[in-house]
């Protein structure tokens, strides 16, 4: 039996290509699952903070990239970070680079509010193991 609520996704990265082809991917996976896209961090962080008390419209999910313009992901984590006091909802944060540097790596997976680090490019594996809450 399927749920009320369906799966929310945000993605935050300013790759255009890259945010169509994840909506595609994740319309394969499942079509129940709405999707909403950002360009950058700061984008993201005033509709969060717009929508902070109705969690019926924040995203279960949020796959952030670490490298984009005006702010990027670490940025958005510290300030998600002073927002979360606000937001009820729970929301899972994915970390996602094309960088092969283990730094990010580490340093994302230290972050208290970030749930795993999925180096690019996403597969439809990936995607599927992130929206089926295992690790990717």
């Amino acid at each position: 039996m399927r749920s009320h609520h369906h799966l929310s996704v945000a993605l935050i990265d300013d790759d255009r290509t890259y945010q169509f082809t994840t909506e595609r991917m994740l319309q394969r996976i499942d079509d129940h699952i709405s999707f909403r896209w950002f360009s950058d961090g700061e984008e993201a962080l005033l509709y969060l903070t717009e929508h902070a008390g109705a969690d019926d419209t924040l995203p279960d999910i949020i796959i952030l990239d670490i490298n984009m313009p005006y702010m990027n992901g670490w940025q958005f984590l510290d300030a998600f970070h002073q927002l979360r006091s606000v937001i009820r909802k729970p929301i899972r944060i994915f970390m996602v680079s094309s960088s092969a540097d283990d730094r990010d790596a580490k340093r994302a997976r230290s972050q208290v509010d970030v749930t795993d680090y999925i180096e690019k490019p996403i597969t439809t594996e990936k995607l599927s193991a992130i929206i089926g809450g295992r690790a990717a």
